[in-house]
């Protein structure tokens, strides 16, 4: 189902490991932010720290010290980055649908037009030619 929908697909792409990012970087930063200057102390400081970082808001009330810490929170930001990058253009995909879908109906009006203007137009040049006879309810006049 999720590789039928293209859309629902890569929102899924997205969002789970989104989601699995935030919990295991919240993990490993509460493993490792264990010197006493630390201001990541509990669970709830880990995951308010991988939330903010992911999403590249990082207001800097919840910060890493270690240098372990800041290894986490690199890959993290440049994921976060590329994850959100992606959604964006999911989100910028769905929006685009319709005009799209506009586009194509518009070009396929415009390749029916042109094939009926030929047709109009070879009818034409057969009755100038006179090679066509008009149907007795049209007269036998000639067109002028």
């Amino acid at each position: 189902m999720l590789l039928e929908n293209r859309r629902l697909g890569t929102f899924s792409l997205v969002a789970f490991p989104s989601l699995v990012l935030v919990i295991f970087a919240s993990i490993a930063m509460l493993n490792v932010e264990t010197e006493p200057e630390s201001n990541i102390k509990t669970p709830g400081d880990a995951l308010w720290w991988a939330v903010a970082t992911v999403t590249t808001i990082g207001y800097g009330d919840k910060f890493p010290v270690t240098a372990e810490g800041r290894i986490i929170a690199a890959f993290v930001m440049v994921a976060g980055v590329g994850l959100f990058g992606t959604f964006t253009g999911c989100v910028a995909s769905f929006v685009l649908k319709g005009k799209n879908e506009e586009s194509a109906a518009s070009m396929e009006l415009l390749k029916e037009l042109k094939l009926m203007r030929e047709k109009l137009e070879a009818v034409e040049q057969r009755l100038s030619n006179g090679g066509a006879k008009l149907p007795a309810q049209f007269g036998s006049a000639a067109r002028p």
